[in-house]
């Protein structure tokens, strides 16, 4: 594989060939070859083109962890389609502005998901979106002049798209997706990504972890980030491996496919191995087959990646990347020391640079807090009709401002601090969001924390904390205050304490920290902390 570069519907055609009979994808009953799911993407695609979708237009694709998404993506990759990968939590206005801004001429939804009507939503929302075209549905309910997806496939034969003309075959600078950021901040952007993002992304993932076709990677977190696709769905073709799908995350539920299945490779979020450590607590689940595991999303606290390999039996690699470089950026590797594969996110990824620098752009000193700023072959070609947007994020030399907080260390080591937006300026003094819970997920009755911080009269913010307790657990916010005393300076420690079940999460486990500001700032109801 090496210097061969792939595009996305190459990758499952090789899969197919090489390991025809081999399965591909896992959800329930339903078990797929690598043949069966070719064919299935070609007679997809052959059917979208018999409704007129065409090389370079764009499709939505609004479903959940089904090897219906998987098919769509690469019977959009095969003709030269552009996909627009949606996360079935999105609602009206985020379907709207994301197919009204892209121009979708045709989106791909399910009837029904955990509980949710996406026929009806659409019924309703199709007339204020002029562009598009058709809508098709996996299920059994229909609105009018809505088309089932299974009827569509049945339009088209199941050879190559560009079986009769060669000269339609997608190349690997061809745009693929449309796939807009988690919106952290409250705005998403689209971020341009060609066939070689994430074909890069599952090469150099499968060569740094040593996955083979001998392993089972089960997929707990959303296809419609192209970190997930390209990292975990795509680099499973490229080897050969089993993919078990989980269309919701549940620990319960991860452990037992993870027995069932004889797992070998985990992924997931801090908050999902903080959730699955403690359902092994309660628990007896076997995960004897566990080998390695993938944690990205977030920074993962040290002890909670040492918690995952001493009682998963796993060898966890920690990276970091964004939306606009396919997830890739950095990554710890097996043979790094235990210090920096549990305090640190690794060092860069082959063809990735990176560097910290300061708000004039400048490179920091070693050991100096910054900005992450990355550059190479993995990043988007910008922000999907945003030039102002693009411009502020990517500079004349290539480099991509994340945001994000970074320190490097003397060998290369990355360790991400927070976000430029989350740092607290309290009494005159910096408070990052990311050391305040840290602190607060240390201590034994919590099960995840966010911190943000709220305006305030006399110190210009203050430091509130939302906090999720583990379960059959009541801490007090004075016993929590207390604890962040005997660890932190005291301009640190919260000021104000919100306990609630749950963390507004985007579809990669980021705490969508604008949420929970609204919320505090026009609900007002806090737990004050003497």
């Amino acid at each position: 594989m090496q210097g061969q570069i792939l595009t996305t519907g190459d990758v499952l055609e090789r899969a197919a060939k090489l390991w025809p009979d081999r399965e591909a994808l896992v959800l329930d009953d339903v078990r797929l070859t690598y043949s069966e799911l070719d064919s299935m993407a070609n007679r997809l695609a052959n059917g979208l083109a018999q409704l007129g979708v065409g090389r370079g237009d764009k499709v939505a694709v609004m479903l959940p962890n089904w090897p219906e998404f998987v098919c769509a993506y690469y019977a959009l990759a095969k003709m030269g389609a552009v996909i627009v990968p949606m996360n079935t939590r999105f609602r009206r206005r985020e379907v709207e502005q994301i197919v009204s801004e892209t121009e979708a001429r045709l989106l791909i939804i399910p009837d029904r998901f955990l509980s949710f009507d996406y026929v009806d939503l659409l019924a309703e929302l199709w007339h204020h979106l002029p562009n598009l075209r058709h809508i098709v549905v996996k299920g059994d309910r229909l609105a009018p002049n809505m088309l089932a997806f299974d009827s569509v496939m049945d339009m088209g034969d199941d050879r190559a798209p560009f079986e009769l003309d060669p000269t339609q075959r997608p190349r690997v600078d061809d745009v693929l997706a449309i796939c807009f950021t988690s919106g952290t901040t409250g705005h998403a952007k689209g971020a341009v990504l060609t066939h070689e993002v994430p074909f890069h992304t599952a090469a150099v993932y499968n060569e740094i972890i040593g996955l083979s076709k001998e392993d089972t990677i089960l997929i707990t977190l959303a296809v419609s980030q192209i970190a997930v696709f390209g990292g975990f769905v795509l680099s499973s073709a490229l080897a050969g491996m089993r993919a078990v799908l989980l269309p919701r995350f549940s620990p319960d539920a991860t452990l037992k496919l993870v027995e069932k299945e004889k797992v070998t490779y985990l992924i997931g979020v801090p908050t999902m191995w903080v959730q699955e450590l403690g359902q092994l607590e309660v628990t007896s689940h076997d995960c004897v087959s566990l080998r390695v595991g993938f944690s990205a999303g977030a920074p993962c606290p040290p002890e909670v990646a040492q918690a995952v390999e001493s009682r998963m039996g796993l060898r966890l690699h920690i990276a970091y990347g964004l939306t606009e470089t396919s997830g890739y950026g950095t990554m710890t590797c097996a043979e790094d020391s235990l210090e920096k594969r549990m305090c640190t996110v690794g060092r860069p990824l082959p063809g990735m640079e990176l560097k910290i620098v300061d708000k004039d752009h400048n490179s920091v000193s070693v050991g100096e807090r910054g900005e992450v700023a990355l550059r190479g072959r993995a990043l988007m070609k910008g922000y999907y009709k945003q030039p102002e947007a693009t411009a502020q994020a990517l500079d004349a030399d290539g480099w991509f401002y994340t945001g994000d907080l970074g320190i490097v260390d003397e060998e290369g080591f990355v360790q991400i601090v927070g976000r430029l937006t989350d740092m607290i300026l309290r009494g005159g003094y910096n408070v990052y969001a990311a050391e305040v819970e840290s602190c607060l997920l240390c201590h034994p009755a919590v099960s995840n924390a966010a911190v943000i911080g709220l305006p305030d009269p006399v110190l210009g913010e203050t430091v509130h904390a939302f906090v999720v307790p583990r379960p059959d657990v009541s801490p007090t916010a004075e016993e929590l205050i207390d604890h962040c005393r005997r660890e932190m300076a005291s301009y640190k420690v919260p000021d104000q304490i919100t306990f609630v079940s749950e963390l507004p999460l985007s579809s990669m486990g980021k705490v969508q920290k604008h949420i929970l500001k609204e919320r505090a700032l026009r609900e007002g109801r806090v737990v004050m902390a003497s």
